[in-house]
């Protein structure tokens, strides 16, 4: 009987009744023009057609794995991980779109610094069917190296941007499943890898769609400070003092624009 060969990258999508977007973001993901993946799609017991969309979907490299996660996405991700086979592991949001050359630039960005940990990337949000001008980070904000301290103060690492070799995520212990960081568990994550080695910013031009639901981050502008601040403690030793300060500030600064972009009509952040 003969082995199958390992992929070379494995890629991890938790999904939650994303019927209407999984298709698009599965096809991008099996698109890439690095197409040595497994996508292993970890479904947290969807209820409105998302098993008949995968279904559909006849590509080997798909595999579909079941989970209850009580509403820590970070379980799903760690199920993944665990089940991943590849080198490298990367991260997608299920509503999230992909470039076809995003893990192609990674890995290029990864070989070109063996001592990196982590690759991320730029990106568009999407709203509807309309993509954005802008690119996030902002160039300025797009660095490389020992990013701790810069990230520390900002979490420009998006989820679905990052390609990691798999054995760092292992080491670091994956993503944390308390309850305290849901829905800022990957930027812990970050944060720790960011500790260990370098980071590298893979690409000048945006590698993937961020989906934004309108009206989905100033609802949680409040609960969202109250996590970061918690993060903030969590990495204070690493921060130190001044560090801390200034993460607080800025997170409370973005809280306040959030609520006022909320609040007042015609205002954007």
């Amino acid at each position: 009987m003969t082995q199958q060969k390992a992929p070379l990258v494995s890629v991890i999508m938790p999904s939650y009744n994303h019927a209407r977007y999984i298709g698009r973001a599965v096809e991008s993901v099996l698109e890439q023009t690095a197409g040595d993946l497994e996508l292993i799609v970890v479904d947290n017991q969807s209820a409105d057609g998302t098993d008949e969309v995968l279904a559909a979907i006849k590509d080997p490299r798909l595999r579909v794995l079941k989970i209850a996660n009580g509403g820590i996405i970070a379980a799903s991700r760690n199920l993944g991980l665990k089940n991943a086979a590849g080198e490298y592991a990367a991260f997608v949001d299920s509503d999230d779109i992909w470039q076809p050359e995003k893990l192609e630039r990674q890995l290029e960005a990864l070989r070109a610094a063996p001592g990196a940990v982590l690759a991320y990337s730029r990106f568009k949000t999407l709203t509807g069917d309309t993509a954005s001008e802008a690119i996030y980070p902002r160039p300025s904000g797009c660095v490389s190296g020992r990013v701790f301290g810069r990230l520390y103060l900002k979490h420009f690492i998006a989820c679905s941007g990052v390609l990691a070799r798999r054995s760092a995520l292992l080491a670091a212990g994956g993503f944390s499943e308390e309850r305290e960081l849901v829905a800022i568990e990957d930027s812990d994550l970050w944060l720790r890898l960011a500790q260990t080695g370098e980071v590298v910013c893979s690409s000048d031009r945006a590698l993937f769609l961020y989906r934004v639901h309108p009206g989905a981050a100033s609802a949680g502008s409040w609960r969202r400070f109250r996590r970061e601040l918690l993060l903030a403690r969590r990495h204070y030793l690493a921060a130190g003092p001044a560090r801390f300060v200034a993460a607080a500030c800025l997170s409370f600064a973005a809280a306040v624009r959030a609520e006022l972009a909320a609040r007042l009509p015609g205002r954007s952040e």
